[in-house]
């Protein structure tokens, strides 16, 4: 279940258990926001993600780790998305 919302101006692509994935138009900017730990925002270089596999290998450890396979999934085509939006 991936839903779309428009933030002023920004992007939200995936609201996963605390954790957003985030398009900003404006900034060129992509990042994975964490809630639940109040550590700094993961950016990502969305010109490193032309594929979901992209994507994957730019997910970080720390937050592989924390998913199932499947919500891990779900995250890699939120930022592939989110990467092709923003080119």
């Amino acid at each position: 279940m991936l839903n779309v919302l428009a933030l002023f101006g920004s992007e939200i692509l995936l609201w996963l258990s605390h954790k957003r994935v985030d398009a900003e138009p404006q900034g060129h900017k992509l990042q994975i926001q964490c809630n639940e730990d109040k550590t700094v925002d993961i950016r990502i270089k969305y010109e490193k993600v032309s594929s979901v596999k992209d994507a994957l290998r730019e997910v970080p450890d720390r937050l592989k780790k924390n998913l199932t396979q499947g919500k891990l999934q779900d995250m890699a085509k939120a930022v592939y998305r989110a990467a092709q939006s923003l080119t």
